[in-house]
């Protein structure tokens, strides 16, 4: 079996950019939470959690062209590093030990340690662990689907990270991420919208291995 890896699809690969979002503090506003008591609530949210699912919506919208491209999808998650990502096209799962990548377009597959896998992969860590590249510019109240929510608006520390700007919606109940979108220097604009989220429910495991078809093309990187 050949050892050479195929092209990774954007839409497969959670933005790496979200893994950066850093809720630095800001001054406090009458009946607004400040970034740094945000980002305390976001980490309590996670910590509480054991499982994690929803159904999503990605949008890319080409800033010239004005074209659209859209894909629904579902994510799981499972403590501490289980997780499956599918869309009609592609599969991305893991066991905590082995990541599978299933493109159903070419009818091939990647195997390969999860450890090694690039950074950016674990929807986790875009989710609810944000490292320290971006710098929280405003929060203030919102509505998403139909609940109350907080709007933080981000800027990039570092010019060189490519994006200009970034937004996330976080439930106010829950503090859950509900919505993410960031514009590119060109003026792209990539959102995701995240739908029927489930919290601590039971998973079956068998949603964390993958079963690949008789005629897929095997990339084995283990």
């Amino acid at each position: 079996m050949s050892r050479r890896p195929f092209s990774r699809s954007p839409a497969l690969i959670l933005p790496s950019v979200l893994l950066a979002l850093s809720l630095a503090a800001l001054p406090a506003q009458a009946g607004t939470p400040s970034g740094k008591k945000l980002v305390k609530r976001i980490q309590k949210a996670y910590d509480a959690l054991t499982t994690f699912s929803c159904r999503f919506r990605y949008e890319f919208q080409w800033a010239l062209a004005g074209e659209v491209e859209v894909t629904e999808g579902t994510m799981e998650l499972a403590k501490p590093e289980r997780f499956r990502y599918e869309t009609p096209q592609q599969v991305m799962v893991t066991d905590g030990k082995t990541l599978w990548r299933w493109n159903a377009l070419n009818r091939q597959a990647i195997i390969e340690p999860l450890e090694e896998a690039e950074p950016g992969i674990l929807p986790r860590e875009i989710l609810f662990e944000y490292p320290k590249k971006f710098d929280v510019t405003s929060v203030r109240e919102a509505m998403i689907g139909g609940k109350e929510a907080w709007l933080l608006e981000l800027t990039p520390k570092d010019p060189k990270v490519g994006v200009r700007r970034v937004k996330v919606w976080i439930g106010a109940e829950d503090s859950i991420t509900r919505r993410m979108e960031f514009t590119d220097l060109d003026g792209n604009l990539t959102t995701y919208i995240l739908r029927d989220i489930r919290l601590n429910e039971p998973i079956g495991e068998e949603r964390f291995t993958l079963q690949l078809p008789e005629d897929a093309t095997v990339y084995d990187l283990r």
